[in-house]
Formats: C-alpha cells, structure tokens, sequence
C-alpha cells in the first residue's frame, strides 16, 4: 500500500510541475482579429442565391444581399489599424 501511496505522489507532483512550467498565456495579448466581408446589393431571388438582412439599430432599413461575399478577409492583405 506504501509504494501505490507513494507512486500517486510522484505522478501528483509531476502533475504539478507541469502545469507550473506550462503555465497560463493569457496574459500575452495577440492583435486583434475582425473579420470584414463585402456583399452585393440585389434584387431578391426566389432560387435561395439572396438575403434580406437589416442595417441599422434604431432605425433599421431591409436590404437584400448576395449570400456569397464579394471580398473576404482572407482576400483583404493589407488591413492595419490607424
């Protein structure tokens, strides 16, 4: 029973260790990351291709966009913040 007691320990503080030495990283701070994505206005389209979305809070305005996005993130390279 002394040698099981004692192998808990040895795995119990190695456990230890290794949370010590991995350690929590969130106090690094990465940039920022947005996404912006460009959609076309368009007449609505009964076959699925369209969306009615609403623009504004207070005083919102229906339009009706392409589902797909013209310009992506992925497409935009040079984007920095002022």
């Amino acid at each position: 029973m002394k040698v099981l007691a004692r192998r808990f320990n040895i795995y119990l503080a190695l456990a230890f260790v290794l949370g010590l030495a991995c350690g929590c990283q969130t106090d690094k701070q990465d940039k920022e990351v947005g996404a912006l994505r460009v959609h076309i206005e368009v007449s609505p389209d009964p076959a699925g291709t369209s969306q009615d979305i609403s623009v504004l809070r207070s005083d919102p305005v229906l339009v009706t966009v392409k589902r797909e996005p013209i310009l992506t993130e992925a497409q935009y390279r040079h984007g920095q913040s002022h």
